[in-house]
């Protein structure tokens, strides 16, 4: 029975943290006269190879407050609660928008050499775990298949999961726990929820829960946390000392009730579930990422609908034409009438418009900007990123990145990375989409000149295949077959090579 404990993760593949940074000549500074063309969040930023020391002038991107967070209002919210979202707009202002001062900047790098310090460990760590808890998989007909197997018990599996990753039952939070404490607040703040406004932290909140976060400001030992175990006892005892001796002492149960922020911050990331492909699979991506990546992403717009909210508490704003007056009149009777309702609907309202907010953001993802984000196209740049330059991606899509007439700068990089397209025809409904509906079977690789293979006028897979085992001799059959069926057989001419 395989063990899939460092193999499986859940969570939003699109949401998270990444080791990226800015440079402090980029971001606005107290004193500074003059603006430069691109403001920092409107410019991507740049990638930290983990094999490249982090620079005196870096700051992770994952630390700086940022204008795109928080919610931003529409007119129902503004008129439901407009004390939090004044709330807000204030706090854009004075937290995310605002010039940093010498001290603040400072601070901000100090926070970003422990956050790497603390990234590069965890991969070496999470490296030696997937060695300890990886059994050897012989294989039939090789001599020296069952020479010197060693099977680790599920239970230490299970124990080394626990305690070395989890941080069960330990008192000092490894690195991967106080770096996801400190991503998954980032991610938080882009899905605060409405009515905690005043929550919110202030630039000097958010600069002291990160340094109590990341260790910069240590924990107190308390005499009751004696009973609790200070290091995992299934890891090498000389490691765990000498993690604590480089990064100190951390209680993360203890921030996290002293501190309401960072409770209401784990309490968003719980509904949100980011998922920081850095940190979680650190030891991968040190090595060089992903050889094999294939999806059938969400075809889906990242959308805010208030009828579907409603609906569910009265259908007929499904059903009928609903004037916008007539929606705000349903709306206050369905609130009064189901006690649950209001919660739900700023919940939604927040998951959507969040997401929006992040997937939309140049800084987050810049080749998709000034094109509207689907869900789809955000795995595109994301696999691209995690993938060595060997390795392979094959995602199944709508064609809407080959003629959205904003997306230039995706496909600029698309054909480059381009191996195969195989265009079907939804005749056969494959997918609950209409029978005229395209979408497309595409391979990805390294970047180069473009060149790639081109199929259109597919009904099954099983064409593809049989195109490439093709001879070539013959006719090439039409779109149907001469007793009106879809023409399902393949021929070596129908594979088109396109270059420059």
């Amino acid at each position: 029975m395989p063990w899939f404990g460092q193999q499986l993760l859940c969570g939003n593949s699109l949401v998270g943290c990444r080791r990226q940074i800015y440079r402090l000549h980029q971001l606005p500074q107290e004193g500074k006269k003059g603006k430069p063309a691109l403001a920092w969040h409107e410019q991507a930023p740049e990638e930290l190879a983990w094999d490249q020391e982090l620079p005196d002038d870096a700051i992770f991107h994952f630390l700086l407050p940022d204008p795109g967070m928080a919610i931003k209002a529409n007119a129902v919210i503004k008129e439901l609660l407009p004390e939090q979202v004044q709330r807000i707009g204030e706090w854009k202002k004075s937290v995310a928008s605002k010039p940093f001062s010498a001290a603040e900047l400072r601070r901000l790098q100090r926070l970003s050499r422990i956050a790497d310090g603390l990234l590069q460990e965890w991969a070496e760590q999470l490296a030696q775990i997937r060695e300890r808890t990886t059994d050897p998989l012989p294989v039939w007909g090789d001599p020296e298949a069952d020479a010197g197997l060693a099977w680790k018990p599920l239970s230490l599996k299970d124990r080394i999961q626990s305690q070395e990753v989890a941080g069960e039952g330990i008192a000092n939070a490894n690195a991967r726990l106080r770096l996801k404490l400190a991503m998954d607040y980032w991610c938080a703040l882009w899905f605060w929820p409405l009515e905690q406004a005043h929550q919110l932290p202030s630039r000097e909140e958010w600069l002291n829960d990160l340094s109590c976060v990341l260790g910069d400001i240590e924990s107190v030992l308390d005499e009751d946390e004696g009973q609790l175990q200070l290091l995992p006892d299934t890891q090498p005892k000389q490691l765990a000392v000498n993690f604590n001796d480089r990064h100190g002492y951390v209680n993360k149960a203890k921030l996290l009730e002293e501190i309401e922020r960072l409770r209401l911050a784990e309490q968003v990331a719980e509904r949100v579930r980011p998922l920081h492909w850095d940190l979680e699979f650190a030891d991968l991506l040190k090595a060089g990422g992903f050889d094999v990546i294939v999806g059938n992403p969400p075809w889906l717009k990242v959308e805010w609908e208030e009828k579907g909210v409603i609906g569910d508490a009265d259908p007929m704003v499904l059903i009928r034409k609903v004037s916008a007056s007539e929606l705000a009149k349903r709306r206050t009777q369905a609130f009064s009438q189901h006690r649950n309702l209001r919660a739900a609907y700023f919940e939604e309202f927040e998951a959507q418009n969040g997401s929006q907010a992040f997937l939309n953001a140049t800084q987050n993802y810049p080749l998709l900007a000034g094109s509207k984000a689907n869900l789809y196209k955000c795995f595109l740049p994301q696999a691209w990123r995690i993938a060595p330059g060997q390795g392979v991606q094959g995602f199944l899509h709508p064609e809407g990145v080959y003629d959205d007439p904003n997306g230039g700068v995706m496909r600029e990089t698309l054909y480059m990375r381009l191996r195969q397209h195989f265009q079907f025809q939804n005749e056969l409904k494959l997918f609950q989409i209409g029978n005229r509906n395209k979408f497309s079977l595409n391979i990805y690789g390294a970047c180069r000149q473009a060149s790639f293979i081109h199929l259109s006028n597919l009904f099954h897979s099983k064409t593809v295949d049989a195109c490439f085992s093709h001879d070539g001799h013959g006719a090439i059959g039409g779109i149907k077959t001469d007793d009106n069926q879809w023409d399902m057989s393949g021929h070596r001419q129908r594979l088109i090579p396109v270059g420059e």
